[in-house]
């Protein structure tokens, strides 16, 4: 069914343009497709998680690198390198830098 409001074609069992007018009052209210998107934090608050555990675990990659290997040194042996917490806290990191944007 076309719109007479905007001339938009609506599925036949549509209750409501796009545009805001209802076929079934033949009033133009206010339009659903242009409110503002609703932002309850959301994302913002998964962004800053994202940014504080992933550096607190590529942190305690890194420290737990230093320490090992400062041991080893001192005291001879091997020493670890934790890249697994490095670079996925790192990921996580800069993921959720981007998102925030």
């Amino acid at each position: 069914m076309k719109c007479p409001h905007c001339g938009l074609f609506n599925p036949p069992e549509a209750e409501r343009c796009d545009c805001g007018f209802d076929f079934t009052t033949r009033n133009l209210q206010r339009s659903y497709a242009n409110q503002p998107a609703r932002n309850d934090g959301r994302r913002d608050d998964s962004a800053r998680t994202d940014i504080i555990v992933g550096g607190l675990i590529c942190s305690v990659g890194i420290v737990v690198t230093l320490v090992t290997y400062v041991v080893a040194r001192d005291n001879g042996g091997s020493y670890v390198v934790a890249w697994g917490a490095i670079l996925f806290g790192a990921v996580k990191f800069f993921r959720g830098v981007a998102r925030q944007r």
